[in-house]
């Protein structure tokens, strides 16, 4: 189990990883930005961004690894949540 762990901490895949998680963090912020300006379609940049998020984990290091069921489910925790407290609020959101 651990040797199929430490496997998936290639540099090619902690690359991805890195990569993955700015473009990610990159929508969510538009998403924001967006929801911030009043705006309804950064609601769904926002979801968009977390599930990019949730599932980049799980295509680059496998579903069978450790590390990225966990980095999946502790983003997607945080995320979901979020997701939750703005769409309570997208009535708010005008445009």
């Amino acid at each position: 189990m651990i040797g199929s762990t430490l496997g998936g901490f290639t540099e090619a895949n902690m690359k991805n990883a890195g990569i993955a998680s700015i473009i990610a963090s990159l929508i969510t912020l538009l998403g924001a930005f967006m929801m911030w300006g009043l705006r309804k379609m950064g609601f769904w940049v926002y979801v968009l961004g977390v599930a990019i998020s949730i599932g980049a984990p799980l295509v680059i290091y496998g579903t069978s690894n450790l590390i990225g069921a966990l980095t999946a489910v502790g983003v997607g925790f945080i995320g979901i949540i979020f997701i939750i407290l703005y769409g309570v609020n997208r009535k708010h959101l005008v445009n």
